[in-house]
């Protein structure tokens, strides 16, 4: 099998521990925006613009990293980028008000995606034709170990001891990495040995064919974000859970993400892209509906984690249809593929946060399921095919 040629090196592990990192920060923010409203009295307006900040820092990062990369090299800019993640999560917990978390969700935002990216990429170099098992294999690890952060955080709230320390837990874990990955951070990627890929690129603008596949993605991740942000809201709306209770069964999503990123390798590779991404879509729709409109713990917290499943398979396989449907111009496929999800998960959040204010979170939740709605209906009116060499 091929997972049994994969090298756990030390360099692999290093890289396993800071994804598992970023994946406790991006799991336990989304339900920390909730509980920083109670927190400062303001309008679900007001919280919701920090997702918009990060949206940005998100963007600007998709787009000035590859001159980084050039510039520092990759192993410099991991270093950089997890000291700017830990500053920015400083800022967050610590504010008293939105003066000190905004521009601690805007560097958040920005180095995130930076590590996101240049530990995927080193991931991609470093074990080769066993990449995707490996990426695969890391995304997995870290959604099971985020699936611990929005507990914490409950938990804190439960036992009075507040939110912030479980959130801040990454800053600890970000800085022990980096004294972890040592002097040596030119075996991440030195600055004078950057793969150059965009010159494989074909030339050209992305055709036509590409943009529903991109808006698809951008419609999943738009849904994903806003459930993260607001799930908990909806919960204690719906069925009643306290604040404390409603934050950890967010974990419940997380946890069902782990689990089909675990299988998700082995589905993928058994059935038709196309077909697995428009039945992932529907199922999603269905159990987001038993959530949305369910009274029932039980049965809420169940849809979420059947959510979480199919949801589980929505990145990658969005990813590979966009790659596919580029035409030969993958690197500018996935450097949009950035920008799309990074403004949907800012700009939805946010519009389902006024929505709330203005009408109640039940019917905010509207904005989501059509976000769902648009991807479905992309991914049938366009679907993507195997060979798409004469696409224009």
């Amino acid at each position: 099998m091929q997972n049994s040629l994969i090298k756990r090196d030390h360099l692999t592990r290093i890289t396993y521990a800071q994804i598992g990192a970023i994946s406790w920060f991006i799991f336990g923010v989304g339900p920390a925006f909730a509980l920083l409203r109670d927190d400062f009295g303001v309008s679900r307006t007001v919280i919701a613009f920090h997702n918009v900040l990060g949206a940005i820092g998100s963007i600007l990062a998709g787009l000035t990293s590859t001159y980084l990369i050039r510039r520092f090299g990759r192993g410099n800019l991991l270093r950089i980028s997890s000291f700017g993640l830990a500053i920015g999560t400083l800022l967050f917990i610590s504010g008293n008000s939105v003066d000190l978390t905004l521009p601690g969700i805007f560097l958040c935002g920005y180095f995130y995606i930076q590590l996101v990216q240049s530990n995927a990429a080193f991931l991609n170099h470093h074990h080769g034709v066993n990449a995707p098992s490996v990426v695969s294999e890391a995304n997995a690890i870290g959604a099971l170990i985020g699936f611990f952060a929005p507990i914490t955080l409950g938990i804190g709230i439960a036992i009075g001891f507040g939110w912030r320390a479980g959130l801040g837990i990454v800053i600890v874990a970000l800085i022990y990495i980096e004294i972890w990955r040592g002097k040596n951070t030119g075996a991440f990627g030195s600055s004078k040995k950057v793969e150059n890929s965009i010159d494989h690129d074909a030339s050209g603008r992305l055709p036509l064919i590409f943009w529903p596949a991109w808006l698809a993605m951008a419609g999943t991740a738009a849904t994903e974000a806003s459930i993260m942000t607001w799930g908990s809201e909806l919960l204690t709306t719906q069925s009643g859970l306290t604040k404390a209770t409603a934050t950890g069964a967010i974990g419940t999503i997380v946890l069902g993400m782990g689990i089909g990123r675990l299988l998700g390798s082995r589905i993928m590779s058994a059935k038709n892209v196309e077909i697995l991404y428009r039945q992932s879509l529907m199922c999603a729709i269905v159990a987001f509906f038993i959530f949305w409109q369910g009274r029932n713990q039980i049965l809420q917290l169940s849809a979420l984690a059947v959510m979480g499943l199919v949801m589980s398979l929505h990145f990658p396989l969005g990813i590979t249809r966009m790659m596919r449907a580029s035409n030969g111009r993958v690197d500018k496929a996935v450097a949009m593929s950035s920008v799309g999800a990074g403004a949907a998960a800012g700009f939805f959040p946010f519009l389902v946060g006024a929505t709330a204010d203005a009408s109640g979170v039940v019917v905010a939740f509207t904005i989501p399921v059509a976000a769902l709605g648009v991807a479905l209906i992309a991914s049938l009116a366009f679907p993507v095919p195997l060979e798409t060499a004469n696409a224009k």
